[in-house]
């Protein structure tokens, strides 16, 4: 006798293998990660510009330049 075979299960798009989700994991908090220093290294931006133009020529390792420096 011969059976028919549903199309359905052999749809390959919709399985998710963990490895995938896992790589989706990882690619979401590395890309938050990366916005986060982006973003303090933009405020820090600021903030070195404004320290520069109160304090005038400053040392390396003041406050404004160690966050841009991290980020």
């Amino acid at each position: 006798m011969a059976h028919s075979i549903d199309s359905s299960a052999l749809d390959v798009s919709r399985m998710k293998s963990p490895a995938s989700t896992e790589l989706w994991k990882l690619r979401l908090i590395f890309g938050w990660i990366i916005l986060f220093a982006a973003v303090v290294g933009l405020l820090a931006l600021s903030w070195d510009i404004q320290w520069h133009v109160t304090v005038g020529q400053d040392r390396t390792l003041t406050a404004p330049h160690l966050f841009i420096l991290t980020s």
